[in-house]
């Protein structure tokens, strides 16, 4: 008898995001802190954490987060766009522009990559 496959967990990232979503933005933010400890972050950690900070009224954490995303990983096309968003807000329209505009050149060179991440789509 084969015994059922097991039900995948999800990762720490979709757990933070599923919280986040409900509401329970502090222990969203405490789980992803927790991983950040551990010494696994990824640009993707820190946008969400940048998310819910700002979520919850800190801009300058939220910032923080953004710049930390953007450390580990320039071309990270979400914070990108969340910084250029927040650059707006903040009336920094030459600072939006520029964020933007790097928004638009890594989108266009994932697309250009493909969904396997070679030049041309991997043709």
């Amino acid at each position: 008898m084969r015994k059922p496959a097991p039900i995948p967990q999800p990762s720490v990232l979709e757990r933070a995001a599923q919280l986040a979503d409900a509401g329970r933005l502090d222990e969203a933010r405490r789980l992803l802190h927790d991983q950040i400890q551990r010494g696994a972050p990824r640009a993707d950690h820190y946008h969400l954490l940048a998310v819910i900070e700002g979520a919850r009224g800190r801009e300058v954490a939220s910032g923080d987060a953004l710049r930390r995303a953007l450390y580990l990983d320039p071309e990270h096309y979400p914070s990108l766009v969340q910084v250029a968003l927040q650059a707006d807000a903040r009336g920094d329209i030459d600072r939006a522009q520029r964020m933007r505009a790097n928004a638009e050149r890594v989108r266009a060179a994932q697309e250009a990559a493909g969904p396997d991440g070679r030049e041309g789509g991997g043709r």
